[in-house]
């Protein structure tokens, strides 16, 4: 059905069950519908006969019964009506229970909770430590209200179609023509057909008394407007002091969400292909030239470093492909992840993935430049040394990552970094899917960090000749298999908190057995070099973890062999064709196989070209990946579904204790690291203060020592003065001591 599948373009897909069923409704029609079709041309021509008889009379003569069914198209069974009839109504009581649930018990209940939680702040005097919490909690109300008002306009929509057509087959729209016509000519309407329009008028009559008069969402329209008025009115009187006039707007970008426009996917597309152009003359430049980076040894000293670069700038066009394809196929990522406005579009992660790959593949063809060529090309990247390029690389993306400025994707690099710290310490505190899936990446970046570690060894001994440097960062060193064993050992313990929060031993003990016998996989490949006996088993664990892996895979995070109309896949599909989640369980399949190796550089140094078939192994792992994320977040999707929400649940900064509003714990950890700082700026000032009293006491008792110095001196002149005056007259004025009173006054 055409109609069918373009209204359910705008469906939410969250609610896509409380939608008027249309096809359902059509199924009702259908034998009406090939009645239709059938007997389309001869009212086609009727209408054309009819043209021609009023073009030559002023008046039409009264119709038979029998014409007139004829010229109306009604020849359908009432019973087809009735039925039609009482699904219509089932399927508006159905939207009306929705939308009252939703308003009432969500939406209301928000609202009323965001401005007690506010009034309580500003009373407490801690609105503006959690402005940030309370503006990301009424942009996502807002959202929720504009959506169901988006839901019932579709609603809406798709009953007005469903009247149309019934019209439309039962033919009451040249029903009501004819009716219109004949008026104008004659006062006489014959009984049977008036009987029928009266009976075919109630149904849309009925249907908007139930929408007027009995539904919840009669007057939706005024009830949802007034709940984002009294939104906008709180947001301009809590955040005027931030956003000043702009505040009616920022509401309103709050919802709209956009992939690629056409200049833009332009533009994108243009600088790929520049970057491929630069790809193929590298490459073109280390064939001809025999830079090989399993056998040139300079090359193959630098090659690791690169690669884990490009790794890197591979997921993120993997990541930003993510993005773009659940915004296609409205999977809401944002709520599922707790992503709040500040999130980037699929174009601006593209464009930061663009970025970094030119300055890897430029990095890389200044290195076969310097190597190759001498003279004038030389001349130009003279002042580089060459076996600093990969530092450059990765040297630019460390500034971007740490750069405390505001800029550059600040806030998103914000929430990176704070949902590592949570990943890394969920076992400890709470585990949730996206510290589990972001473990789940980390795993896959194992080859990465990998290299890593040997760019940093590298460049610890840049001083040292190559053979050295091969020696000191050779790929058989205990740190190789601590990398390997850290994220998978983190899953296993996130696995044992969610068995604990849970009380659930299953399906995570089956995950617990997974990592293990990951990580009994990476330690065999380590220590196989040294002990060949254990290279079956190694094979037999490889076989294991693989084949448990990849069921692990099919059931638990793809929801895949659920009964129903789909099975082997699952009950609700997003993606279309469904041929697409075959081919991604057999990709998963194949490469489940060869994940494990790519943690495994021994063995693949034992058996193939390691370097070359390492970059394309860690490649095809970076899209096996994306294609599980794929697949993993529409899951989710699909489960927090049966919640029907739409929106972030953003976490209040107070709870209600026998009836006072107290900090819950966040709230409460964030208090005491704001009350540490003022108690911390308290002690300083009174050292300060302290200072400043030391200060005056040392400045008073140096002032008292000089007056005391000054005392002396004035005593010794005056008693040379009396001593001389004495003698030069005879008369004695005694000491010092007689004239204590002269002493004060000078």
């Amino acid at each position: 059905m055409k109609y069918q599948s373009k209204i359910s373009k705008t469906f939410i897909k969250v609610w896509e069950d409380f939608y008027i069923n249309y096809l359902t409704m059509f199924k009702i029609l259908e034998p009406e519908y090939k009645k239709y079709k059938e007997n389309k041309e001869k009212r086609i021509e009727k209408e054309r006969e009819s043209k021609k008889f009023s073009e030559n009379v002023d008046s039409a003569p009264l119709l038979s019964k029998e014409d007139a069914e004829k010229n109306a198209g009604l020849k359908s069974s009432n019973s087809v009506k009735e039925r039609f009839k009482e699904q219509f109504l089932l399927e508006l009581q159905k939207v009306d229970f929705f939308y009252k649930q939703n308003l009432n018990i969500v939406i209301m209940q928000k609202i009323k909770e965001i401005k007690d939680q506010i009034r309580h702040a500003n009373m407490v005097n801690e609105f503006k430590m959690n402005s940030d919490t309370f503006e990301i909690a009424i942009k996502e109300t807002y959202k929720d209200i504009s959506l169901t008002r988006k839901f019932i306009e579709t609603n809406m929509e798709i009953k007005n179609t469903l009247i149309k057509k019934y019209k439309k087959y039962f033919g009451l729209d040249i029903q009501v023509h004819n009716k219109k016509k004949f008026e104008n000519n004659s006062r006489i309407i014959i009984e049977d057909d008036k009987e029928n329009e009266e009976y075919d008028d109630n149904l849309e009559k009925e249907i908007d008394e139930y929408i007027v008069n009995k539904s919840n969402f009669g007057t939706y329209d005024e009830t949802l407007k007034g709940l984002e008025n009294e939104l906008e009115q709180l947001f301009e009187e809590n955040f005027y002091f931030k956003y000043h006039s702009k505040t009616d707007k920022i509401l309103k970008k709050y919802l709209k969400v956009k992939t690629l426009t056409e200049s833009q996917s332009f533009y994108l597309g243009l600088f790929m292909g520049l970057l491929i152009f630069q790809l193929g003359i590298i490459c073109i430049l280390a064939w001809y030239y025999d830079i090989d980076m399993d056998r040139d040894p300079d090359f193959m000293s630098v090659f690791p470093m690169f690669r884990g670069f490009f790794i890197v700038c591979l997921y993120w066009w993997m990541h930003g492909l993510n993005i773009y394809i659940w915004m296609k196929a409205d999977i809401s990522y944002r709520v599922i992840f707790q992503i709040d406005s500040n999130y980037s579009k699929p174009i601006q992660i593209f464009k930061r993935a663009a970025i970094f790959t030119f300055i890897l593949l430029s990095c890389l063809l200044i290195y076969m430049i310097k190597r190759i060529y001498k003279g004038a090309f030389f001349g130009i990247f003279e002042p580089i040394p060459i076996n600093t390029l990969p530092l450059i690389c990765w040297g630019s993306i460390l500034v971007y990552t740490f750069c405390p400025f505001d800029i550059w994707n600040y806030d998103g690099r914000a929430f990176l970094g704070q949902l590592a710290k949570e990943s890394f310490g969920s076992f400890l505190l709470k585990t949730g899917f996206r510290h589990v899936f972001f473990m789940g990446q980390m795993c896959t970046f194992i080859s990465t960090m990998r290299d890593m570690e040997y760019t940093i060894c590298y460049y610890a001994y840049y001083d040292a000749p190559l053979w050295a440097k091969i020696e000191y960062c050779r790929k058989t060193r205990g740190v190789y298999f601590f990398i390997a064993f850290i994220p998978n050992f983190l899953r296993i313990l996130q696995n044992i908190k969610e068995i604990h929060d849970t009380k659930k031993l299953f399906p995570k003990f089956f995950s617990i057995i997974n990592y293990t016998l990951s990580i009994s996989v990476a330690l065999l490949s380590f220590l196989w070099p040294q002990h060949p006996s254990l290279h079956i088993f190694w094979l037999i664990f490889t076989f294991i973890s693989s084949c448990g892996s990849f069921a692990w895979d099919i059931v638990i995070d793809f929801g895949f062999l659920e009964k129903g109309k789909n099975f082997p896949l699952r009950n609700k599909l997003y993606y279309k064709p469904t041929i697409i989640y075959y081919l991604i369980a057999l990709y998963d399949f194949i490469l489940r196989f060869f994940w494990l190796l790519t943690i495994s550089p021994e063995v693949l140094g034992s058996l193939f070209r390691p370097e070359t078939l390492s970059i394309i192994l860690n490649s095809l792992e970076i899209t096996r990946r994306a294609c599980w994320n794929v697949l993993k977040v529409e899951n989710k999707h699909i489960d927090i579904s049966k919640e029907f929400k739409v929106s972030n649940d953003v976490e209040l900064p107070f709870v209600k204790v026998n009836g006072k509003y107290v900090n819950n714990e966040s709230n409460l950890l964030n208090i005491m690291k704001m009350n540490r700082q003022e108690k911390i700026q308290v002690e300083i000032e009174k050292v300060l203060q302290e200072n400043k009293q030391n200060s005056r006491i040392k400045y008073m008792s140096r002032n008292l020592s000089d007056l005391k110095e000054a005392k002396g001196r004035v005593n010794i002149e005056l008693n040379e003065y009396l001593e001389n005056y004495r003698r030069d007259t005879g008369v004695n004025m005694g000491t010092t001591k007689n004239l204590k009173q002269l002493t004060r006054k000078y």
